[in-house]
């Protein structure tokens, strides 16, 4: 992302973050987030600079919930 200027790289961001679910953890530090979120910001993180095959297989880790959820977002990206 280092093309876009900052607020296309905050908008992008805020994006993947609602598609996460994850909107009102936004300023929220890692100890305040569950299991399952810190697993969707490390993908979401992943996904910043384009889904590709490691966040796919990044996906094996992730329990039943967060998988579905994250293969709808990768499915949305990809779409994009």
């Amino acid at each position: 992302m280092k093309h876009l200027d900052k607020s296309s790289r905050d908008r992008a961001a805020r994006t993947l973050l609602g598609l996460a679910g994850l909107t009102a953890f936004e300023n929220k530090y890692p100890d305040n987030l569950s299991g399952g979120m810190k697993q969707r910001v490390g993908i979401v993180r992943a996904l910043a600079t384009g889904p590709g095959p490691a966040a796919r297989r990044t996906l094996r880790a992730l329990d039943a919930q967060t998988r579905v959820i994250m293969q709808q977002i990768l499915t949305t990206c990809g779409s994009a």
